[in-house]
């Protein structure tokens, strides 16, 4: 009973934490929520978080999570702004190419730098075995919902 309490109140915290991210979402994406809530549960079963860390825990990642997608967008943007340059006949100066590429590396390692800010940051909430558990479950949550929509978008081309 107490479980199901503590559940329902991280998923409910959770979801007031990500609010800014639920407002970059397309509407009426259920299976997004769906996906969200059920990488909470796994990763509050896998870490052992306990109810005050765990709430510490999501609040952070949320803080994280949210300036990992600005930092996406702004990729995005300078892949979408290299695309429009490299698509020109007159494709320019070598110094825009130079310009767009210090662009993207620059975006690039501020990624990477935010990701090793967020692991970091964690050392005063968990351990290093639970930060490396962490990455992992990251990397196989991720890799199993891409693979799960492609076999999702090859079944559905069949049709």
């Amino acid at each position: 009973m107490k479980t199901k309490v503590f559940l329902i109140l991280l998923v409910v915290i959770s979801a007031f934490t990500t609010s800014a991210q639920e407002m970059k979402k397309p509407k009426g994406s259920k299976a997004l929520e769906r996906i969200e809530q059920m990488e909470t549960r796994k990763l509050i079963e896998i870490l052992e978080l306990k109810e005050e860390t765990a709430v510490r825990f999501f609040a952070r990642r949320s803080e994280y999570r949210n300036k990992h997608l600005d930092l996406l967008n702004q990729r995005q943007e300078i892949i979408r702004s290299i695309g429009v340059l490299l698509s020109n006949e007159d494709t320019g100066e070598e110094s825009r190419f130079k310009e767009k590429l210090n662009g993207l590396t620059e975006t690039e390692w501020k990624i990477f730098k935010e990701k090793e800010n967020f692991y970091k940051s964690l050392s005063d909430l968990l351990s290093a075995k639970q930060i490396l558990k962490l990455a992992l479950f990251d990397e196989r949550f991720r890799r199993e919902v891409r693979e799960t929509l492609m076999n999702y978008m090859r079944r559905s081309n069949r049709d």
